[in-house]
């Protein structure tokens, strides 16, 4: 995809690609039947720029996820507790003065390998830091 926002076609499908580890869709509106469709074996996740909501989006099936940015991207409350434990980075910067998603009653699902967050100019509070 070129800079810019681009439609991520409808009837998309990574399931043939089944050793995929990288995956960047910077500036795009990929959709979550399209992210439904992303390997196991997906490592690597650039969202970054991604600014249309992903309603229903979830994480859970990228087992092997250590890196996702969403940087400057739409993410919610509720794509949060779908991020699986495999996870090492994980940036949700937003843009300073931006508009954002992420509420102070955000909560991260149980991260053990986690070591790299990024939530500069988020909406998330105390629940978030607790979780």
């Amino acid at each position: 995809m070129s800079a810019g926002s681009r439609k991520w076609p409808r009837n998309w499908s990574a399931a043939h690609l089944t050793r995929l580890r990288v995956l960047r869709a910077c500036s795009c509106a990929i959709h979550a039947a399209a992210l439904a469709t992303l390997p196991p074996s997906l490592q690597v996740l650039d969202l970054q720029n991604c600014k249309e909501l992903m309603e229903g989006a979830s994480f859970a099936h990228l087992t092997r996820l250590h890196t996702l940015s969403f940087k400057h991207g739409a993410v919610d409350d509720s794509m949060l507790v779908t991020l699986p434990p495999s996870l090492v980075s994980l940036n949700l910067e937003k843009m300073p003065h931006g508009w954002g998603y992420l509420t102070h009653e955000a909560v991260f699902p149980r991260l053990p390998a986690l070591r790299v967050l990024n939530v500069n100019y988020t909406g998330v509070g105390d629940a978030a830091v607790t979780s």
